[in-house]
């Protein structure tokens, strides 16, 4: 789906015939210095004033691709599913960490919250292994791979009576910002208010007879109907650990209705993932909270368990934040079926980058290059991702000026409206002191 990036590690080098994606409008033909690790200059190729790499930098060609920001994906179900593909079949975490970091980079995101469950069952009641909370919560803690910002989304099952007791004993080592969804999929509600689409899921992803799959709903509406005090005695955990620690953001997860909106807010939640019906997101929207739409729905068509699709939010305003949930493939693609649909690649980027690094309490990534908070010096963990549109079906990596081969075009199977990212690099650094021109062409795939 992506051709990689060829830098590996270099701190300094420049890149030319890019289409720079800035706050609120394009910069074509453009170009891009960085040195030891910052941007030194950007601005349109051939412009006055604008530094010469030197000799030894290496140099690289565009090819017309779009320079953005990294993306920043709050919601990764990914590694926890690449930890344990199969039943028995554990593999070492650290090693699943860097592939899974060089699969989201490769696919332009450069921060990812990682899901880690706090629930002893999965959202349809399959047995979950009780290792891979403990492993996930040590792995986080002090991520040994730096191909990408590992960041840590804790999913927290308030009808489960170990889950807010297992959450608050890992909450101190786990570094913020971080983010804590409190989560029902009790039958009826939520994410399953649908019986029939839960009960097709169960048979076809847990192979279960018609019957067998009646009874485990009725075995999970029964679980959930006893857990009252549960609920009461999480919530209650989680709104004081929202209080008092800074950093940490409260996420209110497949809302169904108002009022489910309402509790949450009042708790302190301050995103909305997932909403489940118009009403819950419009209510989402009157209380000032950030409203996160998965990628893969909005890629698909519509949701897969018959729940509001992100398209229909988009186009009444009812969303804020893109988010890959359980494919980060899907986020760059979702980028693009926005602007197909007629929004501006600024608007488009922005809601995979800026707004989801704002509402986490990342301010240092995900926006423009001339508001980068610090000035001058290192540019940080923020990143930039190298994107290409997907017009001739070619995924294209930039080619050195040099000595060094120019890589072979890929082929990937994407339709012209995808975008397809062709790799990362280093983080946005000092911002640019040349004047930005807003571009004239029209933007479209």
């Amino acid at each position: 789906m992506s051709a990689a990036f060829p830098l590996h590690g270099a701190r300094s080098w420049a890149i030319q015939d890019v289409t720079l994606v800035l706050a609120g409008q394009l910069l074509p033909d453009a170009a891009l210095l960085v040195a030891d690790g910052r941007i030194q200059w950007f601005g349109a190729r051939g412009g006055r004033g604008g530094p010469r790499p030197s000799r030894a930098t290496p140099v690289l060609d565009g090819a017309g691709l779009f320079l953005a920001p990294g993306l920043v994906d709050l919601h990764d179900d990914g590694l926890e599913r690449a930890l344990l593909p199969r039943a028995g079949a554990g593999l070492p975490p650290e090693q699943v960490l860097r592939g899974h970091g060089a699969v989201s980079r490769a696919h332009g995101i450069t921060t990812s919250f990682h899901a880690i469950g706090f629930r002893r069952r999965s959202a349809i009641g399959s047995p979950r292994p009780a290792h891979l909370t403990p492993t996930l919560t040590g792995l986080l803690a002090h991520p040994t791979d730096g191909r990408i910002d590992h960041r840590v989304l804790c999913r927290l099952d308030i009808t489960d009576p170990q889950g807010w007791p297992q959450l608050r004993q890992a909450l101190p080592g786990l570094p913020a910002p971080l983010l804590v969804s409190l989560e029902d999929h009790t039958p009826g509600q939520g994410q399953y208010r649908d019986l029939a689409a839960l009960a097709k899921r169960l048979q076809q992803d847990e192979g279960l007879s018609p019957p067998a799959a009646q009874h485990r709903i009725r075995q999970l509406r029964e679980h959930g109907a006893r857990a009252d005090e549960t609920r009461r005695l999480a919530e209650r955990g989680v709104a004081d650990a929202l209080r008092s620690r800074p950093g940490l953001v409260g996420v209110c997860h497949d809302p169904d209705g108002p009022e489910q909106v309402e509790r949450a807010a009042r708790l302190g939640a301050r995103i909305v993932e997932f909403p489940t019906t118009v009403a819950a997101a419009r209510r989402s929207r009157e209380l000032g909270l950030r409203i996160a739409v998965g990628a893969p729905n909005l890629v698909r068509g519509g949701s897969h368990c018959g729940n509001v699709s992100a398209a229909e939010l988009m186009s009444a305003g009812l969303a804020d934040i893109l988010v890959a949930d359980y494919a980060p493939a899907t986020l760059w693609p979702a980028v693009g079926a926005l602007v197909a649909r007629g929004m501006a690649w600024p608007e488009a980027v922005r809601l995979a980058s800026a707004e989801p690094a704002r509402a986490a309490g990342l301010d240092d990534r995900g926006g423009d290059p001339r508001r980068c908070p610090g000035g001058p010096g290192p540019a940080g963990p923020g990143r930039l991702a190298l994107a290409a549109a997907g017009v001739d079906g070619q995924c294209r990596s930039p080619r050195y000026h040099g000595r060094r081969p120019a890589p072979v075009a890929q082929r990937i199977e994407q339709q012209p409206s995808n975008l397809s990212v062709a790799g990362s690099i280093p983080a946005w650094g000092a911002p640019s002191q040349s004047p930005i021109r807003p571009s004239q062409r029209r933007v479209g795939l």
